[in-house]
């Protein structure tokens, strides 16, 4: 985000150079060009505003904190993980009512956090969110679904995300989740 900010920044500067250059080139010699400063556009909204009845905002985190502290992840797995395995701690993301799961693996793409999800016999399934996979740390390790404290064990299509929710992708080691994870002191 930062960097599309500067870059932003640096065609603003660009743009307002030249136009100081066309209009030093257009005067006179020996005049000095007068510039009057236009007044500020009124700001007008960019997209129809959200109607709080057709969307539902919840909370997102990604944890793969057992799989960064564990000696059977790959190395070059590892070094893409960040904060110490926290990829995500509850980001807020608006969705359509009733939006599936599988939606939000569209955004978090594009937060850098890829997540591939397979068909298996009872339904699509994570495999792998940014190249953690299942069974990269023992035969029981897996990436695991915590919805508002609840484990939602099985396939990801039939989970609906609904406002207020509170929904955890969590790497586990051998398919439990702790007690912090689900909301337990």
């Amino acid at each position: 985000m930062k960097s599309i900010f500067n870059k932003l920044i640096a065609v603003m500067a660009a743009a307002a150079m030249l136009l100081c250059l066309a209009a030093c080139a257009k005067a006179p010699s020996g005049d000095v060009p007068v510039v009057t400063p236009k007044p500020l556009a009124t700001p007008r909204p960019t997209s129809v505003p959200v109607d709080k009845d057709k969307v539902s905002t919840a909370a997102f985190s990604v944890n793969a904190v057992e799989a960064y502290g564990s000696e059977l992840l790959p190395a070059e797995v590892k070094a893409q993980l960040e904060n110490g395995g926290i990829l995500l701690n509850g980001a807020q993301l608006t969705l359509p009512k009733g939006g599936m799961l599988e939606s939000v693996f569209r955004v978090l793409e594009l937060c850098g956090i890829p997540v591939v999800a397979e068909d298996a016999e009872a339904g699509r399934v994570i495999t792998s969110i940014k190249g953690v996979a299942n069974g990269s740390c023992g035969d029981e390790s897996r990436w695991m679904i915590v919805v508002n404290g609840d484990v939602k064990d099985g396939p990801i299509d039939d989970i609906v995300v609904n406002d207020g929710d509170v929904i955890t992708f969590y790497y586990s080691l051998n398919g439990t989740v702790p007690g912090s994870v689900l909301g337990a002191e």
